[in-house]
């Protein structure tokens, strides 16, 4: 069983409401709490009863609001979903999480990485947002998607953070080659 949830507080309503369907017409079932205002107790209940087997986290906090409420999703909302896993009693749902590119500590590059330009770039740019995402992460679309559904069946690929792009190799070529690598760019 897979599940889905979107995050919910009054301004990101209309948003929950309209991923609600886009979940649903893929047999997930939604789970509207929020990152922010939910407790972990919420979190590991909902999980525990659904009985899900993986969990997709790609919630954000995005461009809405300042440094405070990156922290609060990004870094604090994140990091009660891991609570809330470990906190299952029954078995624990698989996490696969979707986050920023280039989000690890930036001293620290992997071997095979050659954009530090657009590092650079990204980092000036939205600096909070990569300061709290790293946070999160250390404790778009069609890719997206072929990535996550190629992970579902992939345990082999625990523990590895993988930075995808479209272009060559093809996404589930480009990712098989990584996993059966055991290539992480979140060293």
């Amino acid at each position: 069983m897979v599940e889905g949830f979107a995050q919910m507080k009054d301004k990101d309503l209309a948003d929950a409401e309209a991923h609600e369907e886009d979940i649903k017409a893929v047999s997930a079932t939604p789970l509207l709490l929020s990152l922010e205002d939910s407790p972990v107790g919420d979190f590991s209940k909902a999980f525990q009863l659904q009985g899900a087997d993986v969990l997709y986290f790609s919630a954000g906090a995005g461009g809405k609001g300042g440094e405070e409420r990156k922290k609060s999703v990004d870094d604090e909302g994140v990091l009660k979903v891991f609570d809330a896993i470990e906190a299952v009693e029954a078995a624990r749902p698989r996490l696969i999480l979707v986050s920023g590119i280039d989000v690890r500590d930036p001293e620290k590059k992997p071997a095979h990485y050659e954009d530090i330009a657009m590092s650079k770039r990204l980092r000036g740019t939205i600096a909070a947002y990569m300061k709290w995402k790293y946070g999160a992460d250390k404790n778009l679309r069609d890719d997206v998607a072929t990535a996550l559904a190629a992970l579902l069946d992939r345990e082999d690929a625990a523990g590895l953070a993988i930075d995808m792009v479209g272009g060559e190799p093809p996404t589930a070529e480009g990712l098989d080659a990584m996993i059966k690598k055991g290539e992480t760019d979140f060293p």
